[in-house]
């Protein structure tokens, strides 16, 4: 339930960030950076580029101009959660295509990106999501535990430890109550 509950989350995260997009943002992505893969410069025309999140979504960062860029799927795949500036100095795929001072020189380009459009640094939730995403976000989180609890113990799951309600198995019942009564009648 733990794995679920995360994507679940993620899932919530990514709708709330999507609401401070950059309208049409693949397109000034395009004009700035061209479509090359930021990182072994593969061109969109021989692979098609993905946006990369140079902030990853889980620490804040939206698909905002600045923050994303140009990438073929596999080195999207590859770097994952690692530092942009250290996927390239150390993807042996980028060292396949890339010199070292090209790595350089490409590091100041996108480096220059990030600043001219103010994502030098490192963006937070916080200041990211509104007052109210942020409450909608703890709730869900509230709800998502309550719910992998009270399904835990109406199976019969006996770990108490990690429950963290009271009656898990009444409250789940009642959530589903809930729930149904404001389901609409499919007839």
């Amino acid at each position: 339930m733990g794995i679920g509950r995360g994507r679940f989350r993620k899932a919530l995260r990514a709708v709330l960030l999507s609401q401070h997009a950059t309208p049409n943002v693949e397109s000034l992505v395009r004009q700035e950076l061209g479509w090359n893969c930021v990182y072994c410069g593969v061109s969109g025309e021989v692979e098609r580029l993905q946006l990369d999140h140079l902030w990853p979504e889980a620490e804040g960062g939206c698909v905002v101009i600045g923050n994303v860029v140009p990438a073929c799927p596999t080195c999207n795949s590859d770097r994952r959660e690692t530092p942009w500036q250290h996927f390239l100095r150390s993807s042996e795929r980028v060292r396949n295509r890339r010199d070292a001072e090209q790595v350089e020189r490409q590091i100041d380009t996108i480096t220059d990106y990030m600043n001219r459009h103010d994502q030098a640094r490192q963006p937070d939730l916080h200041h990211v999501l509104s007052p109210e995403e942020r409450a909608l976000l703890a709730d869900f989180d509230l709800l998502l535990s309550a719910i992998s609890d009270g399904a835990l113990a109406r199976t019969g799951y006996k770990k108490k430890s990690s429950v963290k309600f009271n009656e898990p198995c009444q409250m789940f019942n009642e959530l589903v109550s809930v729930a149904k009564s404001f389901q609409k009648d499919s007839s």
